[in-house]
């Protein structure tokens, strides 16, 4: 008897056949000429691998049983349905990298949203401060009833960060993350996290240079999540 598909899989295959006269590998230019109904599935089909490969680490590899498959399908088609006039208005957002981070954003909220009984083992606090920057945790995470506006802006804030590098990514995961090290982590040690900017180092002088490169690049967010 066969293992019965993952949503992920089915959900490939019905867009595959929706979508059957789109090339699978399309251009930014073929996917912003089509039907904007079709946008963000062709997103999925286009992007499958680096979505597919988010599930994977982020559920499959820590086998996260209680979140199944179609929320995660579920929640992904809602995030590109969200960024889809992102990417046409900034296309280097139609990229491997940008969708994979979209992805794995979206599918880790997943376990948070239904293993609440595990918070008060590792709950800490939602305020971090570093110098003259303070971020307030809960202001990064998008609620269910923000509006659109407000999701776009808190999308746009995560895209300027993503293309200031994955050295800046490692600098705001240790300002929102405090314990994790600006360093490469080992290949060898038990600690190494399943992240792709694992193998990123942060000096000491590029740490000061990028905290003030994001002041000046953040600002037009201040007001939504930075107190500068």
């Amino acid at each position: 008897m066969s293992e019965k598909k993952s949503q992920f899989v089915e959900t490939l295959e019905f867009f595959r056949d929706h979508l059957s006269g789109h090339p699978e590998k399309l251009t930014y230019e073929e996917w912003l000429n089509a039907d904007a109904d079709d946008q963000a599935a062709l997103l999925y089909v286009r992007f499958y691998p680096e979505i597919s490969l988010a599930w994977y680490k982020m559920i499959v590899s820590r086998e996260i049983t209680y979140v199944d498959s179609a929320d995660g399908v579920s929640t992904v088609l809602q995030y590109l349905l969200r960024n889809v006039e992102i990417i046409k208005n900034n296309p280097s957002a139609f990229s491997s990298e940008y969708i994979y981070t979209v992805a794995w954003r979206c599918i880790g909220c997943l376990p948070r949203n239904k293993y609440e009984k595990t918070r008060s083992e590792v709950e800490c606090s939602n305020e971090y401060v570093d110098g003259d920057v303070e971020v307030d945790l809960f202001d990064l995470v998008p609620s269910e009833d923000a509006d659109y506006a407000t999701l776009e802006t808190i999308d746009a804030f995560w895209l300027t960060i993503g293309h200031m590098g994955p050295k800046a990514e490692k600098v705001v995961s240790h300002l929102i993350n405090g314990h994790e090290t600006l360093h490469r982590v080992p290949k060898k040690s038990t600690e190494r996290p399943i992240d792709r900017l694992a193998d990123v180092t942060v000096s000491d002088a590029e740490y000061k240079e990028i905290l003030e490169e994001l002041k000046v690049k953040l600002a037009p967010f201040k007001d939504l999540i930075y107190d500068f």
